[in-house]
């Protein structure tokens, strides 16, 4: 998936936040402002790994470089 691809999927979700059409818990609505603040950091074009591991830890892995940009524990 491209940068910008998941970066438009996040954005919609922090506006719907924002605007009260949906409101998660305080954690969700953090994760989702991280995601957006840490995408608008990086190339639109950068194809990009979202991984779920068996212990629900999500990571998004940039696959040039293999960097990890965002960790977090699924604890839902």
């Amino acid at each position: 998936m491209k940068a910008h691809e998941l970066l438009l999927i996040f954005k919609r979700r922090l506006e719907m936040q924002l605007d009260g059409s949906t409101n998660p818990p305080i954690n969700v609505k953090e994760y989702t402002e991280l995601v957006v603040n840490e995408l608008n950091g990086i190339d639109p074009n950068e194809e990009l790994e979202i991984d779920v591991s068996k212990h629900n830890e999500v990571k998004i892995i940039v696959l040039s470089t293999g960097e990890i940009i965002i960790k977090r524990v699924n604890y839902t």
